[in-house]
């Protein structure tokens, strides 16, 4: 069998931070879904120096080991050294030919304490369940079992991953799996269940009464959390929006900075440099030609200097407006990069609020600089209008577009995409309006609206 499916790092991570008493279910839907979960939660036993065992169903056994050997585990050797165990649902479940939950707790106890007298520093057992549909004798007290075994594993250095094919075993079976589980790994995601039924109360000969109490008392704490939530997000989003505007104001007062001392003080040494200059006659040939380099030097670095301030913070961005502003960026744009940029501007347009230009302004430059690095587009546009109830901006390319499964992470704020997309959502959201990005194999579109209201001033 070869394993085609990888899942990242995050659920391993979480797996490897499961510790002893950990009771899981694993509800799969497929092959590659389960030995991709099963198999790296075994792997992490043996690397752990834990004693593991597989409970396979009928026939298994041989799948499971290829599919142990593709992800790297040296089964044969960890057969050999009795790290690895494969077991029969026999010899874990119907030792006597039926299923007895009342003996179940001491398999575990019996079991881990042998491991431990071996010299492993735990017991880590995963077990397939399919045997359950031939509906052998005593299969009724299963999830009794389960709900138990929770409180079995609590007092034993002990795992345990609890197998479910949910295309297989009937939807209310899964529901008391669910139940009966404190952790649920479901889709690659390691998950505490917030619907699992403490033993005493799944048990319970009152169990609706329970069971509504238990409902009503968990749909309230997830109000309460959803709303702490709510007001953490509105808090970050305040933080983000002040080191945005921190970062705006650091900008501009670094580009002032550059603009009056650096490049004025590069300014008066190329004074003294041409002065010198013109007594040259009296230098070498090589002193000539070195202080004919420090002038040019001189005249490149003052060209730099203006450069960068610009780019922090363009002068005409305060003195002429946003339509100045991106008019000369564009411009600018074009020759470092070679990208043909259209505009399409008013060309009269009144001054905005400062803030307003200012997020507008930084959204056309992250917008351009990932259409450099990333879309292979040979052109760009770039349009500004009022529609009667919004001020929309757009800016355009014709390159290779972005993955759907990408973009959707992106805008979710999930990654890959960087700060820029991220910031850009932020600065707009601060301004009550809104960001899109739109894409596809001939090119990407970021459209922002800005309702007018708040563009008045």
């Amino acid at each position: 069998m070869k394993m085609t499916t990888t899942y990242d790092t995050p659920l391993l991570t979480a797996l490897e931070q499961l510790g002893p008493h950990d009771h899981q279910s694993l509800i799969y839907e497929g092959s590659e879904d389960r030995l991709g979960v099963a198999i790296p939660f075994i792997r992490i036993g043996l690397d752990r120096g834990e004693k593991c065992i597989w409970i396979a169903d009928d026939g298994m056994e041989a799948g499971v080991r290829n599919a142990m050997r593709a992800q790297g585990i040296d089964v044969e050797r960890a057969v050999a050294t009795g790290s690895l165990v494969f077991a029969t649902k026999e010899d874990a479940f119907l030792k006597h030919g039926a299923f007895d939950s009342e003996r179940m707790p001491a398999f575990w106890e019996e079991t881990t304490a042998e491991a431990a007298r071996q010299g492993f520093s735990a017991l880590r057992a995963t077990g397939e369940t399919e045997w359950l549909l031939s509906n052998p004798p005593g299969h009724e007290r299963w999830h009794e079992y389960e709900s138990q075994l929770t409180h079995v594993l609590a007092d034993l250095n002990s795992f345990a991953l609890c197998q479910y094919n949910r295309r297989q075993l009937p939807p209310d079976f899964i529901l008391d799996v669910i139940h009966t589980h404190p952790t649920v790994i479901y889709r690659g995601v390691v998950c505490r269940n917030m619907y699992h039924v403490p033993p005493d109360e799944f048990l319970a000969t009152n169990q609706p009464t329970v069971e509504v109490e238990r409902l009503l008392t968990t749909i309230r704490e997830r109000a309460v959390l959803e709303y702490a939530l709510r007001q953490q997000r509105n808090e970050l989003r305040t933080l983000a929006s002040r080191l945005m505007n921190a970062q705006d104001a650091e900008r501009r007062r670094i580009a002032t900075m550059l603009h009056e001392t650096t490049a004025q003080d590069l300014a008066a040494l190329k004074m003294h440099l041409a002065r010198l200059n013109r007594t040259a006659d009296r230098l070498s040939d090589g002193e000539r030609n070195a202080l004919g380099e420090s002038i040019a030097l001189a005249e490149q670095s003052m060209t730099d200097i203006r450069t960068v301030s610009y780019l922090l913070h363009p002068p005409f961005l305060d003195e002429a407006g946003l339509v100045s502003a991106l008019r000369w960026y564009a411009g600018g744009f074009a020759e470092r990069s070679s990208i043909k940029v259209d505009l399409d501007l008013p060309e009269s347009f009144d001054r905005l609020p400062r803030d307003t230009e200012t997020v507008l302004f930084r959204i056309v430059q992250e917008s351009l600089t990932n259409l450099h690095r990333h879309a292979g587009s040979a052109t760009a546009r770039i349009r500004l209008r009022r529609d009667p109830e919004a001020l929309v901006l757009e800016i355009e390319d014709v390159g290779r577009g972005i993955p759907a499964d990408s973009l959707k992470r992106i805008m979710r704020g999930e990654g890959g995409g960087g700060v820029g997309i991220a910031s850009m959502i932020e600065r707009v959201e601060e301004l009550d309006g809104r960001l899109e990005v739109t894409s596809s194999d001939h090119g990407t579109t970021v459209r922002v609206w800005l309702p007018l209201a708040n563009d008045a001033g």
